[in-house]
């Protein structure tokens, strides 16, 4: 489940040791690829998003409903702040009955305790959006949870959802452009497949990727078509270094990531919101249902992949330190 707590680290970030956090952005490239930490800052906004060029690092817009760009902490003592059982016994648009197979097209058809039986799932809603840099009050997030529930006027006669599977990004979801190369226009050759002597040359974007499946380190160079690319063959943007664009690369994949995982948790409680309320419709408030266990959710927290490279790291740096120790 997702968890917050009073200091300024963010969720994915809280298991991390202090040194390997605060030198997220130092200046030493490991021989192995790795990127040696460095830094002394320690604010979450910048080791998350720390660039010279804040346009190359982010260059798709987010809508303010879709997610938030600062991930901050804002738990609060208030209690206003937290959604409880005393912001469903002031709703007063509920009803007292409902007839079995009644079309529920708006909160206003369920009854008091069919939206405290919600309550866990408007608790962990609000988790999400705080995690995430929603500041809303239980009001705000009571109210919000049942427009998403109810979004494009959805209603118990739609086909219900089964719990939603995490799928992980695809390469393409998460690289980043860093530059180009140039290669042989297909003008450029003559019928018999020689080269011309004056070759006429194409320009095409090369994305960078950190690739972790199996415990490895690989940072990819490729084209749009995922064809692997030899780093001294690209030209990277103007003012760009190799080592910023691992930096760049590595933040825009932990900023896709944090979306990736907002987005899947938000639809998770969503639809299970939605399976509840479409079982109650057809049974009827009379028969006062429970909730079944397929229709409880279970957040997504994955590593973030500074988290798995940090870790990664931190082995490779161990096994120096210990042969280094061996030859002395």
């Amino acid at each position: 489940m997702l968890q917050t707590s009073n200091s300024q680290l963010s969720l994915y970030s809280r298991n991390l040791p202090i040194p390997f956090l605060t030198g997220l952005y130092g200046h030493t490239c490991h021989p192995a690829g790795f990127i040696i930490l460095s830094s002394p800052a320690l604010d979450p906004h910048n080791l998350l998003f720390s660039s010279h060029n804040k346009s190359n690092l982010i260059s798709i817009s987010i809508r303010p409903e879709s997610y938030p760009e600062k991930i901050v902490d804002l738990v609060s003592p208030q209690s206003n702040l937290d959604v409880s059982f005393k912001d469903v016994d002031e709703d007063q648009e509920v009803v007292d009955e409902r007839p079995p197979k009644t079309v529920i097209t708006t909160k206003e058809l369920l009854t008091r305790g069919e939206k405290m039986r919600l309550l866990d799932l408007l608790k962990q809603y609000q988790e999400v959006m705080r995690v995430y840099g929603y500041s809303y009050s239980a009001e705000e997030t009571y109210t919000d949870f049942f427009e998403r529930v109810f979004r494009r006027d959805w209603n118990t006669k739609w086909k219900s959802v089964n719990p939603l599977v995490f799928r992980p990004l695809r390469s393409s979801d998460i690289h980043l452009e860093i530059g180009s190369y140039e290669k042989d226009a297909p003008s450029s050759q003559s019928e018999d497949g020689r080269r011309r002597s004056k070759a006429l040359k194409q320009t095409i974007p090369v994305f960078l990727v950190l690739n972790l499946e199996g415990g490895e380190i690989d940072w990819k160079y490729h084209d749009r078509d995922g064809n692997r690319l030899r780093p001294r063959d690209v030209t990277l943007h103007d003012g760009l270094s190799n080592l910023q664009a691992k930096k760049n690369t590595l933040n825009h994949q932990d900023y896709q990531e944090r979306k990736h995982i907002y987005r899947h948790n938000v639809d998770l409680v969503v639809q299970a919101a939605r399976r509840r309320i479409v079982k109650w419709a057809a049974a009827g408030s009379d028969a006062q249902l429970g909730v079944d266990k397929d229709d409880r959710v279970d957040l997504e927290t994955p590593q973030l992949p500074s988290e798995r490279y940090i870790a990664l790291c931190k082995e490779v740096l161990a096994l120096r330190d210990y042969f280094i120790q061996q030859h002395e």
